[in-house]
């Protein structure tokens, strides 16, 4: 048995030991009484006793910490996860430290991992970002004994436990409908976790003579108008409000629409969701949809919005932007003190908008918990065990770190080893440690190309590294502290429900056409293509069409289960 088991039993000789020397050895004792007679098979009646029983001290990860483990787990990662060759940075060497066991991480693309799963040739385990599959495929492969069921080795994972018993919720994303777990949630809980967010100049913003940001969307307009008037007189390639690119403006992302949506109804979210009298509805496909799009036209034709963003690279706005030729976008990285007249790093984000049709400040939160990072055990693994209790490792918090230091935990692999200091090698793209305080953290932490992580658990939203203002994801973490989170709704997740196949079939049939119309409708809605006012009806009647009245009702049913 592994170390956790081996610590175990020793404290369990020890508890013998000591109950029978009638003496205390530190552990707490807890008493429970018989208080009702109990009569045997001869009938004679035995009085109530008092049962005293031992219970060990409970484990902290340093007990367990690091494991005693000589094998070398073989486990495939997607091929950009780490962006060295070997997946050796010096954040897996941290983790490989705290939890004792090593890893030979291997490199696979989404389509040779579908090839080699259908031939069962799986390594130990699987830690793919945006895998390819949805949980329904991964419950057929687990239920067909491809993967471990991870609620059969609870009693080795209490970090794990400890989350899910603190979020209930969490554990929906990725149980079935048996009971059974085969991938482990991705939990990020930070305050730069989230991209629905406006960002704008603030040194701009009191140059033309506003005092606080715009808190209406008719203001927005306005404000803008008013920074390309000012600005563009001097500027040829000013932009007040620049888009950054094409995928930004999709009607299903959560940038542009998700932020601006939310400000001319009740709803959150364009895409499937359910409102205030527990019906499913489709966000594109409502009132509250309609005045968006005729927002997102009136930007259009304002001058002031960037009409080439459906052709524009990111590249290219960044360049803008960090030029000081964008007053407002919805990505403002690559940002440096020296980007800023003033000396001081100039960014804000934007609260929450109303509308004439809603006076209701809200924020879409997306959930804390999502699908889509498959971390789960090939039942060929020799060691599930070890394997279980390093996955286990992810999960734990800074209260309870994995060494006696207190420097690492369940997000060393995301963000290093606490007190340590890293840089990206440009030549190697590998994160080294600096042997100095000069912390370059900006680039460190928008590389976001070494390592992934299962708990960010920042109760309080902001990483140490974010708690300096003058950085892009300072600006980005105290922003929406202070201006987002307050006002953070998180709808019904239906992402997690299961389908029937008959559900599935009928989803699978319409969902893809809905989802391209959409698209298609909404681009020619807001550039002028067609006519908002003479062409919504049309396009609600196509959607009906197209069946999405059959792919809600397969959504309504299926949530309508989760709650008998």
């Amino acid at each position: 048995m592994k170390k956790r088991t081996n610590k175990i039993l020793a404290l369990l000789l020890a508890t013998t030991v000591c109950s029978t020397a009638f003496i205390g050895c530190g552990q707490e004792t807890k008493t429970s009484e018989v208080t009702s007679t109990e009569t045997v098979g001869t009938g004679t009646e035995v009085a109530s006793t008092e049962v005293t029983e031992t219970v060990p001290a409970e484990l902290k990860n340093v007990d367990v910490y690091p494991l005693d483990s000589d094998k070398t787990f073989k486990i495939t990662v997607s091929s950009d996860l780490f962006g060295t060759e070997d997946g050796q940075t010096a954040v897996t060497r941290a983790m490989e430290k705290g939890t004792g066991v090593s890893v030979d991480w291997n490199y696979m693309a989404k389509e040779a991992f579908q090839l080699a799963l259908t031939g069962k040739e799986i390594p130990d385990a699987l830690f793919l970002y945006n895998g390819g599959m949805d949980k329904a495929t991964a419950y057929e492969y687990g239920d067909a004994g491809y993967f471990v069921n991870f609620m059969d080795y609870l009693e080795l994972m209490p970090n794990f436990s400890a989350v899910i018993e603190e979020h209930p919720e969490w554990l929906e994303v990725v149980q079935n409908e048996d009971g059974s777990v085969y991938c482990l949630p991705y939990v990020g809980i930070t305050s730069t976790a989230y991209n629905n967010l406006i960002f704008y100049r603030t040194d701009m913003m009191k140059e033309i003579g506003w005092e606080k940001a715009p808190a209406t969307t008719d203001e927005f307009v306005q404000y803008i108008k008013e920074l390309q008037a000012h600005f563009g007189a001097t500027d040829p390639e000013f932009i007040a409000f620049n888009g950054y690119q094409a995928s930004h403006m999709e009607w299903d992302n959560i940038r542009f629409p998700n932020y601006f949506f939310a400000s001319f109804g009740e709803l959150v979210q364009t895409t499937l969701t359910v409102d205030s009298s527990d019906k499913v509805v489709l966000g594109a496909a409502t009132e509250q949809y309609k005045h968006y799009l005729e927002f997102m036209n009136e930007m259009w034709n304002s001058g002031a919005f960037n009409t080439n963003i459906y052709t524009q690279e990111g590249t290219a706005s960044q360049a803008l932007a960090a030029g000081g030729h964008v007053g407002i976008a919805s990505v403002h990285s690559g940002h440096t003190l020296a980007n800023f007249p003033s000396g001081n790093f100039d960014l804000g984000i934007m609260a929450p908008l109303t509308s004439e049709y809603w006076d209701t400040q809200h924020w879409y939160q997306a959930p804390a918990c999502k699908w889509g990072r498959l971390t789960m055990i090939s039942t060929k693994c020799e060691d599930v065990e070890t394997m279980v209790q390093w996955m286990d490792a992810w999960y734990s918090t800074v209260e309870d770190p994995l060494n006696a230091e207190g420097t690492i935990y369940g997000i060393t692999p995301w963000l290093g080893e606490i007190g340590v200091d890293y840089k990206l090698d440009e030549a190697t793209l590998e994160m080294v440690e600096l042997p100095h305080d000069g912390i370059e953290m900006g680039k460190f932490l928008s590389t976001q190309s070494f390592g992934v992580n299962l708990y960010s658990g920042y109760e309080d939203g902001l990483f140490p590294y974010s708690q300096d203002i003058n950085t892009n994801l300072g600006a980005k973490g105290h922003g929406t502290v202070n201006n987002l989170w307050p006002y953070a709704e998180t709808p019904v997740n239906l992402s997690v429900l299961t389908l029937t196949q008959d559900e599935s079939d009928i989803y699978n049939d319409a969902w893809a056409d809905i989802d391209t119309y959409i698209g298609e409708s909404t681009a020619k809605f807001i550039t002028g293509e067609w006519s908002i006012e003479q062409s919504w009806d049309s396009y609600v009647a196509e959607l009906d069409k197209m069946g999405l009245k059959d792919v809600i009702g397969v959504y309504q049913a299926a949530y309508d289960r989760t709650k008998k």
